[in-house]
């Protein structure tokens, strides 16, 4: 089955917890198994919910602008009176803060993840098709 996420991204990482604090697991059935194999005899009857994690999306460079010009209106608090300089204004700083912007974007590689995608697994079909011989390991107890 194609998984076709919200916003076209490509799913980056897969979890059982929507909370994402860490995220690992590079597939559906890893996030699964990872979550699944310390409990499977328990949880055999469950339905089990994953997600599917893409990268947030960069801002756009307006948003990055003003990030640069807010910096460089903090230095000036440091060294200049930014109530009085006119540095901000200067038409060279205003150009080089934008090849500034446009560099971030362009190299910047966001770390931050939303949800995308989410999926109800029923806990024995997945096992059935993907682990049938966690099914058959007496030393799990699983029957």
């Amino acid at each position: 089955m194609k998984i076709q996420p919200r916003n076209g991204r490509s799913i980056v990482f897969w979890s059982c917890d929507d909370g994402g604090e860490f995220l690992t697991h590079k597939s559906l059935d890893e996030a699964l198994e990872d979550v699944l194999w310390p409990i499977l005899p328990s949880k055999l009857g469950e339905v089990r919910e994953v997600f599917g994690w893409a990268r947030v999306e960069m801002p756009g460079d307006e948003f990055i602008l003003d990030s640069v010009m807010e910096a460089l209106s903090g230095c000036l608090i440091e060294w200049d009176n930014p109530e009085e300089s006119e540095i901000l204004e200067s038409p060279e700083i205003y150009r080089a803060a934008q090849v500034l912007a446009a560099t971030v974007a362009q190299h910047a590689k966001v770390f931050a993840c939303e949800i995308v995608h989410s999926e109800k697994v029923k806990v024995l079909d997945w096992v059935r098709e993907n682990k049938p011989d966690w099914l058959k390991d007496d030393l799990r107890g699983a029957k």
